[in-house]
């Protein structure tokens, strides 16, 4: 099986399949419109993302009519569990991605002497959000974040740690203009960005 199908050209398939849910939730199958109705406040938002920024929408792709069941003749050699799991696999690891945006600054190392302890931040902690051990090595869809379309969740957390929770902080998310963040966003993560990614490809030939 292809475990690897919930990527930048499908995502917004699930995204749009999500709004049309909230729109009628009678025009999705059965089984997905209990998969949305299971997620929070937080996996929504995120959800919502993978149709792109408010400012810069992806292309529809959606067909109207096309219920779960007809996913496969988007994605072939995949399952109902197979494809939820993927996306919520998704949903919280780019959870944790936004949760290292805005509060990655509280672990970084700014006491070279190490005098102070680190206190432990539960929302930078990849179990709040219901990844397990088993997750680490799992290839996991991340929507271009950090130039990259998918990585294992390992790498993701070692990107992470290292960017925004190094020898600086950063806290920027309190800004209003999309424009600006997403400016500043770009020019934290190209700092790291290079380095770690030939870091990583080197680790795994």
């Amino acid at each position: 099986m292809d475990d690897n199908f919930l990527n930048s050209a499908n995502a917004p398939y699930v995204a749009e399949l999500f709004f049309k849910y909230r729109q009628d939730p009678n025009s999705v199958d059965k089984s997905w419109g209990s998969f949305f109705n299971s997620l929070n406040e937080d996996d929504i938002s995120v959800l919502g993302d993978f149709g792109g920024p408010e400012w810069k929408k992806r292309p529809s792709n959606i067909i109207d009519d096309v219920s779960f069941n007809k996913v496969a003749q988007f994605v072939p050699n995949i399952n109902a569990d197979s494809f939820r799991i993927s996306t919520l696999d998704s949903i919280r690891t780019l959870r944790l991605i936004r949760a290292y945006h805005i509060n990655g600054h509280l672990t970084a190392n700014l006491d070279p002497l190490n005098l102070s302890k680190k206190e432990y931040h539960p929302e930078l902690d990849y179990k709040s959000y219901g990844l397990t051990d088993n997750d680490l090595d799992k290839e996991i869809f991340i929507d271009g974040s950090f130039g990259l379309d998918s990585a294992s969740l390992n790498e993701i957390i070692k990107i992470l740690k290292e960017t925004y929770s190094s020898s600086i902080g950063v806290e920027y998310l309190y800004i209003q203009s999309p424009d600006q963040k997403q400016w500043i966003r770009e020019r934290i993560e190209e700092n790291f960005l290079e380095q770690n990614v030939m870091e990583l490809k080197a680790e795994n030939p």
